[in-house]
């Protein structure tokens, strides 16, 4: 037998388009002799459709397209499509709705499974909107040329720890001969190894085949930019892997298997981390771009590593000549990092133009004598970054080129930034990636490409923002960047200083941490560090939309208040 993975590309909000995507990939499943093809979850609306959901026209439309376009396809095959079901109230409104998944065959909807286990927690609240299910439903197919009991579950019950009911485990005592999972399951790095981990775990209670199916894509909640990677899997009746879809992209994954439901096995893919952050934030740009209808980007290329990154990241994903570095020097921009910025474009192909403003710096600083002198070295370091913003968006106003972001998680978090100079933008593609994951990102780069992209001078020189003679970042970066990381896991500054006592911050801490810090030396950095994070929400609220390849991330993910009178001694 034969079945499918549609592992597709749904725009948010885009019904008719999406309906007719699902329509087409029925349709090459059939015709490449498939019994039974999946779709993932709600892959009419796309899953982070947010408050559209309270539309009650936008949910009648997801069902209407599903009756209307998607059933008729579904004709000498079956297919299971997720899409959003509801329940009529009174006075012609709807009353509930649900995650669901229909399953289909000869234009007739067979079946309807609702999700049970409804996620709440980072940026889902799917109790906002759906109502749980209350039955793990088995469907009766014909498969191989005989009748298949088919469970049917979507994503978080195939995560059954801590949810009241486990639908993996209901469907083989239902008498299950496979179970179908539709999913659109968030990207994280090293997201890939927990999935598989959970399938095993499963299938060692009860082998039973899995059709994993992941959408690819992504989704937005205003303040995070939340990634879907695909890699759908199947394992069959014995535990083994016989496919993986490919990563970050649309892909019909056809799987053959005997009438026991054995396949072939394979090699499962590996990525390493640097590998799959590259590729993540390449294809959220693209994506992004596509889907809001930007051609062109717009980047302030300093000379740093952080823009530099940016501007690499973004002539991958959008190609050189759709992409502008643009440099905006002050007194203070050294001669080094003006050439480096000129470099990078050069060494990336990508057009690099040179706009200096001091000029309105120092119109800037005598234009605001009129109310008083601007002494504060804050306030003139300020001005010089929103007059470069002033220009990047004037290009974007102009051009229609979307506004590159380019401050990192460490920074953001910390508020080391110029809230309306450099935070703005219509995306932050490293906003999710610290300041020791920039340079590891960009060391990899240099690697892959096997020359030089990102200069050296770049990685070798010490970090400065130029706003002031003779100024570098304040940061040890290497143990400020996890320790920021910790803050923003909700890891509380007392619980960090005591498992420093305790010899056990490691992982992403550097090895000699305990060589270059005593405890005394420690506790300092860690209460500065808690000082200028706890401070830092106010900025932080009004970032750019922070593209999410992390576990625990800025933006939505945090939810935090301005108005916040608690602190924490170390």
């Amino acid at each position: 037998m034969k079945i499918a993975i549609a592992q597709i590309n749904p725009t948010t909000g885009d019904l008719p388009a999406n309906a007719e995507k699902i329509a087409r990939a029925i349709g090459q499943a059939r015709d490449r002799g498939c019994e039974l093809v999946i779709t993932p979850e709600m892959a009419i609306t796309g899953l982070l459709s947010c408050d559209l959901l309270e539309v009650d026209a936008y949910v009648r439309t997801n069902r209407a397209l599903l009756d209307e376009k998607i059933a008729p396809a579904a004709r000498g095959i079956a297919a299971v499509v997720g899409f959003v079901d509801f329940d009529e109230g009174a006075g012609g409104s709807i009353a509930r709705r649900f995650n669901a998944a229909a399953v289909i065959r000869d234009g007739r909807i067979l079946a309807v499974a609702h999700k049970q286990n409804l996620c709440r927690y980072r940026f889902h609240d799917e109790t906002r909107y759906f109502t749980p299910g209350r039955a793990t439903i088995v469907v009766p197919l014909e498969l191989g040329g005989r009748s298949r009991n088919v469970g049917v579950t979507i994503c978080e019950d195939l995560w059954a720890e801590g949810y009241p009911v486990d639908p993996y485990k209901e469907s083989a005592q239902q008498g299950a001969n496979l179970v179908l999972v539709l999913n659109a399951s968030p990207f994280e790095t090293g997201k890939h190894r927990q999935r598989l981990k959970l399938i095993r775990q499963h299938q060692r209670l009860k082998p039973l085949p899995v059709f994993y199916a992941n959408t690819i894509g992504l989704g937005d909640n205003l303040k995070d930019i939340i990634l879907f990677d695909g890699r759908s899997l199947v394992f069959d009746a014995a535990g083994r892997p016989v496919a993986c879809g490919p990563l970050f992209e649309e892909d019909l994954l056809v799987v053959e298997l005997d009438d026991a439901f054995m396949g072939a096995e394979i090699a499962l893919p590996s990525w390493d981390e640097a590998d799959e952050m590259r590729e993540a934030t390449v294809f959220a740009l693209r994506d992004y771009c596509r889907a809001c209808g930007f051609g062109q980007v717009v980047v302030g290329v300093s000379g740093g590593v952080d823009s530099a990154l940016c501007t690499a990241l973004a002539v991958e994903a959008l190609g050189a000549g759709n992409v502008l570095g643009v440099s905006l020097p002050t007194r203070y921009s050294s001669a080094e990092t003006q050439a480096d910025s000129a470099r990078v474009c050069g060494n990336l192909g990508c057009e690099h133009i040179v706009m200096p403003v001091e000029k309105l710096y120092e119109q800037t600083v005598e234009a605001f004598a009129s109310w008083g002198e601007a002494t504060g070295s804050i306030t003139q370091q300020n001005f010089q970054a929103r007059l470069r913003c002033l220009m990047l968006m004037g290009i974007s106003n102009e051009s229609g080129r979307l506004l590159v972001a380019t401050g990192n998680k460490t920074e953001v978090g910390l508020g080391y930034c110029t809230l309306y100079g450099d935070m703005a933008g219509g995306i932050a593609m490293i906003g999710d990636l610290n300041k020791t994951d920039v340079y590891a990102l960009s060391e990899h780069i240099n690697r892959r490409a096997g020359r030089e992209i990102i200069p050296w001078s770049v990685l070798r020189r010490v970090p400065s923002a130029e706003l002031a003679e003779g100024q570098t970042d304040p940061f040890d970066y290497p143990v400020v960047a996890p320790m920021v990381d910790d803050l923003i896991a909700r890891l509380d500054p007392c619980g960090i200083m005591e498992r420093f006592r305790e010899r056990g911050l490691g992982g992403r801490y550097p090895a000699d941490l305990y060589e270059r810090y005593d405890e005394g030396a420690f506790r300092t950095l860690l209460a500065d560090t808690y000082r200028r994070y706890h401070r830092a929400a106010y900025k932080r609220s009004q970032s750019s939309p922070i593209v999410i390849v992390s576990r625990r991330a800025l933006g939505f993910d945090l939810r935090e208040t301005i108005i916040n009178r608690w602190s924490q001694d170390v």
